[in-house]
């Protein structure tokens, strides 16, 4: 069976789970892809620490680091206290250790609520976060999709901060302002979200940090092939690809800037998926994108921030960011009109 006679029909009935069918439309697709957030298996979160820690091109994660390090107090002022802490993609919680150090200087106790795609990464987290703070740390990890983790936050009681830091730019852009409507429908009028945006629209910067000249990282992205080779019984050679990145500028205030990722064929070839039951058939020069929708991270105006804001019912109300304008972190809460 191969992509050019897979119908919807079969599709549905080929696939046993929401993951697998998934898969298999972006590997059935023209342009073939493989969604952004199949990378991320318990290696793939090793290859990400190593790649945003290890890439001396990376810009977003020192940024963010620098700009919470320095600001994390008028930000907690701006939110208000007591709170709940919900992370959004909380991953090894490397910047949450400074929102939660913070916190827990003006209160005794802190209920933290972790969420990540995946499972293995959260319990390592959370068991490393309870040897840290013990007691006064009381940790709730979700291991779900973000819409189906949000139905969980909705019953908690007090006010809550979610902070949500270089993972929204990752989804598509209506994804991204469904997201956002998901969390504002959880919010209440004293309930706050701190989330992180990348501002950086220089060219030569934005390609030498997702594909910079080194190769750190490129594991990361590779990692997606990999790991349709080990749960899926695929037979991908990544001699056979090599990695392309290119960024696209604009300007208009309801389209983003961004980075289109993808490995490309050397030569035709193909690919047997025993999970999936196909056989790919890939030309030479032909693109695998390595992320669903437009881009693999997206890249934002001020303008831009606030028009997905607003077309998710929040307002942002203030907004920090670094020396370089690498990134803006923006406190939002819900539209004061609703």
């Amino acid at each position: 069976m191969t992509s050019t006679n897979i119908d919807q029909q079969i599709l549905e009935g080929l696939t046993s789970s929401n993951m697998d069918q998934q898969i298999l439309k972006g590997l059935t697709s023209t342009p073939k892809y493989v969604p952004l957030w199949f990378r991320y298996d318990k290696q793939g979160c090793i290859f990400d620490d190593d790649f945003i820690t290890g890439n001396p091109y990376y810009y977003l994660h020192r940024s963010d680091l620098d700009v919470l390090s320095t600001n994390i107090q008028d930000m907690l002022q701006e939110t208000g206290l007591p709170v709940n802490l919900i992370d959004m993609g909380s991953g090894n919680s490397q910047k949450s250790r400074i929102v939660i150090n913070a916190i827990l200087k003006h209160q005794d106790k802190l209920t933290y609520i972790p969420m990540d795609i995946s499972p293995e990464s959260l319990q390592v987290t959370s068991a490393a976060l309870t040897k840290e703070y013990g007691s006064s740390l009381e940790i709730h990890p979700i291991a779900e999709e973000y819409t189906k983790g949000l139905q969980q936050i909705r019953s908690i009681a007090g006010k809550k901060m979610y902070v949500w830091f270089a993972a929204l730019q990752n989804l598509p852009y209506d994804s991204q302002i469904e997201q956002l409507r998901s969390i504002a429908k959880t919010l209440s009028a004293d309930d706050c979200l701190l989330v992180s945006f990348d501002t950086t629209l220089n060219t030569n910067e934005v390609q030498k940090a997702y594909l910079n000249p080194t190769g750190s990282g490129h594991d990361l992205y590779w990692n997606a092939l990999w790991r349709l080779n080990n749960d899926y019984g695929a037979n991908f050679d990544t001699d056979n690809f090599y990695l392309e990145a290119e960024f696209v500028l604009s300007e208009k205030v309801d389209v983003l800037s961004g980075v289109k990722l993808k490995a490309v064929s050397r030569q035709c070839h193909s690919v047997a998926i025993e999970g999936l039951s196909i056989t790919l058939t890939i030309a030479k020069g032909e693109e695998i994108y390595l992320h669903e929708g437009e881009y693999s991270s997206c890249k934002y105006t001020e303008a831009q921030i606030r028009h997905i804001a607003r077309q998710s019912g929040l307002d942002v109300k203030k907004t920090w960011t670094d020396v370089n304008k690498h990134s803006a972190l923006c406190c939002m809460k819900l539209n004061s009109a609703i």
